[in-house]
């Protein structure tokens, strides 16, 4: 059975049932306010913003949701800058609006962005041959506290493609991300991701995780990943739901048909109930 979940960015700004534990996942601590390039108040896209700054400096992005060109398609270009939101996942969201017809990604980074970071975001609705959402070649991002919902890459990587690089990706949610092979994740020969903290459901296509190369296979840490479609902890990651306490279990989302990917407090997700004592994935629990 194949399972499409199409996020709405109005239901993540205003979520009825909440949790105000300070432990599960708090927004981004506040960057450096030196060389700090704030979106929209003092640049109206994120992309003038990134055309304003320099390696090391700090894109800072307010709570909304972004669409349109100047808020996809983004090339660092060789900038290694942390490109964060305000306050997380819950309140700032790129919605992509790509298809077959106009393909839009959200993150490009080929140039040797090694200490680039994306923080802090929902990603929703990308659309593009390799990668959805991010396209990662030769370098070493991190992208940490992001949820990725209902993206496309008809080639390889629903939500993020990485070839030649070893990016870490920590305290991400996949969900409902499709490509033709890894709906949430393809690999490619000439680095090693480092995923930690995810949580990887329902996705299509084959695989939730597509290694191509056997120099490529990612090291998974605490990761759930559960009912994706042609399986989840198989091929070359066969065996390791049992290692370095990843998880093959319900995630328990406190309404998925309703697009509310955070977690009931009885998820095994939540870091009361799991081995690592950490939250896995990008939302705290919120509802009762």
């Amino acid at each position: 059975m194949r399972f499409l979940f199409v996020l709405i960015p109005a239901l993540l700004l205003g979520m009825a049932c909440s949790d105000d534990s300070p432990t599960d996942n708090d927004p981004p601590p506040p960057p450096p306010q030196d060389n700090t390039f704030s979106v929209p108040a003092e640049h109206p896209t994120i992309a003038e913003a990134i055309a304003a700054a320099s390696s090391g400096d700090t894109v800072l992005v307010a709570d909304g949701t972004y669409t349109g060109d100047g808020n996809r398609d983004l090339d660092l270009g060789g900038k290694s800058l942390i490109i964060v939101s305000e306050n997380g996942p819950l309140t700032t969201t790129l919605d992509l609006a790509g298809d077959s017809a106009n393909p839009h990604l959200g993150f490009l980074m080929n140039s040797g962005e090694d200490n680039a970071v994306i923080d802090g975001f929902t990603i929703i609705r990308g659309y593009n041959n390799n990668g959805g959402a991010i396209n990662i070649q030769s370098c070493d991002p991190t992208i940490r506290n992001c949820v990725f919902v209902d993206n496309t890459a008809p080639v390889s990587g629903g939500a993020i493609w990485c070839k030649a690089g070893s990016p870490t990706i920590e305290n991400c949610t996949f969900v409902g991300n499709h490509g033709q092979v890894g709906s949430a994740l393809f690999t490619n020969t000439g680095g090693t991701a480092q995923v930690s903290n995810c949580l990887i459901a329902y996705g299509t296509g084959e695989l939730a995780v597509y290694v191509n190369r056997a120099d490529a296979v990612p090291e998974l840490r605490c990761t759930n990943m559960f009912s994706n479609e042609d399986g989840s902890w198989v091929e070359d990651l066969e065996g390791a739901d049992t290692l370095f306490n990843n998880l093959a279990v319900d995630p328990l989302f406190c309404d998925s048909a309703g697009a509310d990917y955070r977690l009931q407090p009885a998820s095994p997700c939540a870091p009361a109930n799991n081995a690592c004592n950490n939250l896995i994935g990008a939302l705290k629990t919120g509802c009762q």
